[in-house]
């Protein structure tokens, strides 16, 4: 869907935490990743299509999401989203038709 126009303002309720992945050497080489907050918008979240997958040997499900909220919005496929304590994945984004929004598709590992 690329032309999604949102014209109520009522529709961009849920606020939500975009947050940056930030990096920190281990003591072995690796790396230690958690995440800062960058900005915090008003969204539009709504479930999409869902499905059961095997993760790590652990059962569970990803639930998809399409989150839209207004453009302009710096954001990569390396930042996440949150709201509350629901994280969600970035899988890709686009502006919306006439670009007042940015339409976001996203997913939620659920175990």
């Amino acid at each position: 869907m690329t032309g999604v126009v949102m014209t109520d303002s009522g529709d961009l309720r849920w606020r939500v935490a975009v947050e940056a992945p930030l990096g920190e050497p281990d003591d072995q080489g690796g790396e230690i990743r958690t995440y800062v907050n960058v900005a915090t918008v008003w969204a539009s979240i709504v479930p999409l299509k869902g499905s059961g997958d095997v993760e790590a040997d652990a059962a569970g499900a990803t639930q998809r999401f399409r989150i839209t909220a207004r453009a302009p919005l710096d954001l990569t496929l390396r930042h996440r989203l949150r709201e509350g304590e629901r994280v969600y994945r970035i899988a890709g984004f686009r502006e919306s038709a006439d670009r007042a929004f940015l339409v976001i598709d996203a997913e939620r590992r659920i175990d």
